[in-house]
């Protein structure tokens, strides 16, 4: 893409394919920005142990769609859980919007969100 420029780049794409019909190369390209604007779902987690007390488990995932390099909203949100001898949780979740400039490959990410941690269950002494 052009530095973002979705409607640019596809133009110039679908004339390079009405000029040459046999190149694949603006064919290619057009596959290519549908790829990086479709919607998206990411999902992480993971588990730590180690040989003390720490066990520790989360999910995160993520969604989001792109628009233009000044429009890309996203929403994440995150489970955590330490089954340590504190039984401790947190969650959080964000939306947001990120934008790119090409030219410098730079990404700004803005978000709000909120943040809970509850359960501290255990011997505080």
């Amino acid at each position: 893409m052009q530095n973002g420029h979705i409607a640019s780049a596809k133009k110039r794409a679908q004339y390079i394919k009405g000029i040459y019909p046999e190149n694949q190369e603006g064919q290619s390209i057009l596959l290519r920005i549908e790829e990086l604007t479709a919607p998206y779902l990411k999902l992480q987690g993971g588990a730590y142990s180690d040989d003390q007390t720490l066990q520790q488990s989360f999910i995160e995932p993520e969604a989001g769609i792109y628009k233009s390099w000044l429009l890309s909203p996203f929403i994440k949100t995150s489970f955590n859980q330490q089954n340590t001898e504190q039984a401790y949780t947190t969650s959080w979740i964000s939306a947001g919007n990120k934008i790119f400039i090409g030219a410098t490959k730079t990404t700004i990410e803005l978000a709000a969100g909120y943040f809970k941690g509850n359960n501290y269950r255990g011997n505080a002494t």
